[in-house]
């Protein structure tokens, strides 16, 4: 397993541009659904982004891996990393509100930590750590308002769901970390190639695509979505999962409902309200506090290996 290090800025900037690329998706998802279903519409994306990245891959040279176990890694963080993920969302998400949603998937970070320190050697629990995590969560708790978390949703199996893939994303950035000797452009398209042979079946049997007439509108939604969401956030999802580990990574669940809401603005001219602006400081301020202890924790264990060297007696 590939070691991790401390966040830099450039790490940060990732997981914004990440925030901002699954942030889009809802815009690009909405336009979609007018000419196809939902099922044909993860199917799609995940074979868009998939073919993007292999061509790319192909064409830098990268050779698809024959070890079986790196094979099998890849395909199981495709169907714990995408598949099972993007298919619990979409049905969840029939059954409770979007608010609710938002904030069922910011117990994904805590999800990320408890694996990570259970199954990973250098991702563990720290108090700076969950303090950044906890500050996070305010803010985006500020963003959907006290009404998301008043009273009970409709819908039990709604919730499950959704903290299900939670779950289940968290699982698949401890998979990923496994999947080493092979190029972070190559392992997503890999990913999402077994994606898409999970649910492409799906989406024959329940949706007929054949039988489809979209427009336009709804197509390059669909590239858009499958070019931005599914390729380019798979890529940077897999670099920052190698680099710097899952719960760094899983902070973007706090970003991504706020960045929905500036494309918004940028696309509808719908200005965001005092309310967003305050819970992205909260957040930004969140992933500071966890970079600043990661750096902390890795300048100590520095400081005891060195400590360890000068102990140790002399030949």
């Amino acid at each position: 397993m590939q070691p991790i290090r401390p966040a830099t800025s450039l790490d940060t900037l990732k997981l914004l541009c990440l925030g901002a690329l699954w942030g889009s998706t809802f815009l690009w998802i909405e336009v979609a659904l007018r000419g196809m279903p939902p099922m044909t519409i993860v199917a799609g994306r995940t074979v868009i982004g998939a073919a993007l990245l292999l061509i790319l891959s192909i064409s830098a040279g990268y050779r698809v891996p024959m070890d079986r176990r790196a094979l099998m890694r890849i395909a199981v963080a495709g169907a714990f990393g995408s598949a099972i993920p993007f298919s619990l969302v979409a049905w969840g998400q029939q059954h409770i509100p979007s608010s609710t949603a938002a904030v069922l998937m910011g117990a994904g970070p805590f999800m990320a930590l408890f694996i990570s320190h259970f199954f990973t050697p250098d991702d563990r629990f720290t108090v700076p750590k969950l303090a950044g995590l906890c500050v996070g969560l305010a803010g985006l708790l500020v963003l959907v308002g006290p009404e998301a978390v008043s009273g009970a949703s409709p819908s039990l199996a709604g919730q499950l769901a959704i903290v299900a893939a939670t779950f289940s994303y968290a699982v698949g950035g401890v998979v990923i970390r496994r999947i080493v000797g092979v190029p972070a452009p190559l392992a997503a398209g890999l990913m999402l190639a077994a994606t898409a042979l999970y649910m492409l079946p799906i989406a024959l049997v329940t949706d007929r695509p054949w039988t489809l007439s979209p427009g336009i509108g709804p197509v390059l939604a669909l590239v858009a979505l499958g070019v931005g969401p599914t390729a380019l956030a798979h890529f940077l999802r897999v670099q920052l999962v190698r680099d710097v580990g899952s719960t760094f990574l899983s902070q973007v669940n706090y970003l991504i409902p706020v960045f929905g809401i500036l494309w918004v603005w940028v696309v509808l001219s719908d200005v965001p309200s005092l309310r967003a602006w305050i819970a992205l400081a909260f957040i930004l301020f969140g992933i500071t506090i966890v970079r600043a202890g990661a750096r902390l924790a890795h300048s100590r264990a520095q400081s005891r290996a060195e400590s360890r060297a000068e102990a140790r007696p002399r030949a």
